[in-house]
């Protein structure tokens, strides 16, 4: 019996693996491709057209995150498919209905209206703001359908398709002098076609099922059944979104877009070499881990050994940026870039533990922790905040980005251990009952 439960064992780690590979192929070609143009966008736009883009990703960063409800993150749990093609449906129907409110919005307050919160050549792009909402949001809902589906090859695929179509837009658009414009049309192009065709993927092989979940009935019963997504979930990715787009808010206010624009670059291009593995590891370990949680196995293993490895894993890039951040910035990026190396060497200690934590987070969804998501976001909401602020009246702009990374990072590492206390006592507990049930009767 052990060997036969070794032998599945030792399969299903070796499809994890299959698929994490699928998925960081797709992600790896799709950053090389922005890791190859980085060079040329950074001569071709000023550091200030990337602090405008940064303001617009940020705005658009907060409201897709929520564009949803967070009702895509409940697609992976259900034991039946037409209940997750319900939620699927309950989503995209939320995305429309979000992105048709911002579009009103928008355009109700107009140019005029938005002057006092925003600023610059920004004003004149937040029409764009609802299509940017509606395109990431949708893509958003697929990623999880076709992470229940375990169709990762598409995924894949998207990643690829994206880089290439942003790429090309954004150099095109620098190479005609469109200044922020090219980066935000170059964005907002990429989302839309991977939104399209991922969409289209989607339909042709699952279309059949998808029209099996068409039931308004059925619909609101998986609507108030995962309630707790709306109601926990959305209101603590928000409050997320906030706090790590807020910098860039704030920053520019404080000190202009040419340090947004810096700190923004950096924060890109270190996501990118921790991304090619988190994101992909990310997605597969949540398919995973509520595969596990509805067939009643303990999940502690499975988040001790894909946190110890994204440790493990994310070190090596930390410690470079760490050692060489603005000597490997001014060469690859050209010497007007070199401070993004010393913001770089703050920014990437919060984002190697926010790499290691992404087994947490999902673990916490799948265990049914949104409440308690919720008390940890609003915590870390009111600490980043506090420490942000705090730096820019006391200290220059690297001290104010190194103040907020370190409290990010310190929060990022405060989840990780409380996801471990947490998922170590519910194996005990598990493994106690087991021991009871197995005792034999006198």
């Amino acid at each position: 019996m052990s060997r036969i439960s070794t032998f599945v064992t030792g399969l299903a780690q070796r499809q994890f693996l299959r698929q994490v590979i699928i998925l960081m192929t797709g992600t790896g070609m799709a950053q090389a491709l922005t890791i190859v143009a980085a060079p040329f966008l950074s001569r071709l736009y000023e550091p200030s057209a990337f602090g405008l883009f940064s303001i617009y990703t940020s705005i658009v960063s907060v409201l897709a995150g929520v564009s949803a409800w967070r009702y895509e993150v409940a697609i992976v749990l259900p034991d039946e498919e037409e209940e997750a093609g319900s939620l699927l449906i309950m989503a995209m129907l939320v995305v429309i209905a979000m992105a048709t409110i911002v579009f009103l919005v928008a355009f109700g307050f107009g140019i005029s209206g938005m002057a006092p919160f925003l600023q610059g050549e920004i004003l004149h792009v937040i029409g764009w703001i609802a299509l940017s909402v509606l395109a990431v949001g949708m893509y958003q809902t697929l990623t999880y359908w076709c992470t229940r589906r375990q169709a990762f090859a598409r995924l894949s695929a998207s990643q690829v398709f994206r880089s290439a179509g942003v790429t090309a837009t954004q150099v095109t658009g620098g190479i005609l002098h469109t200044g922020a414009f090219g980066l935000i049309g170059g964005q907002i192009l990429g989302q839309v076609l991977v939104s399209f065709v991922l969409g289209m993927q989607v339909w042709r092989e699952d279309r059949h099922l998808i029209r099996r979940s068409l039931s308004m009935a059925a619909i609101r019963r998986a609507a108030k059944q995962y309630a707790r997504f709306p109601m926990y979930s959305a209101p603590q990715t928000l409050l997320n979104a906030v706090s790590q787009n807020i910098p860039s808010l704030l920053l520019m206010k404080a000190f202009g877009a040419t340090v947004v624009g810096w700190y923004a670059l950096a924060v890109r291009l270190i996501e990118m070499p921790l991304g090619l593995i988190g994101q992909s590891l990310s997605q597969v370990y949540y398919q995973r881990a509520s595969q596990g949680q509805r067939q009643g196995e303990s999940l502690y293993a499975l988040w001790k050994r894909a946190t110890l490895g994204l440790a493990l894993i994310g070190s090596v890039p930390a410690l470079a940026v760490i050692s060489f951040g603005p000597w490997l910035f001014s060469v690859v990026l050209g010497d007007s870039w070199e401070a993004a190396g010393e913001y770089a060497r703050w920014i990437v200690v919060w984002l190697f533990f926010g790499f290691m934590n992404s087994p947490s987070i999902a673990t916490a969804q799948v265990y049914g922790l949104q409440r308690f998501l919720l008390g940890y976001e609003i915590c870390l909401f009111i600490a980043r905040t506090l420490a942000l602020l705090i730096g820019i009246a006391q200290m220059n702009a690297l001290g104010s980005i190194a103040i907020y990374s370190l409290t990010g990072a310190a929060f990022n590492l405060l989840l990780v251990v409380a996801i471990m206390l947490y998922g170590r006592r519910k194996q005990i507990e598990a493994e106690f009952v087991s021991s009871q049930s197995n005792q034999p009767v006198d």
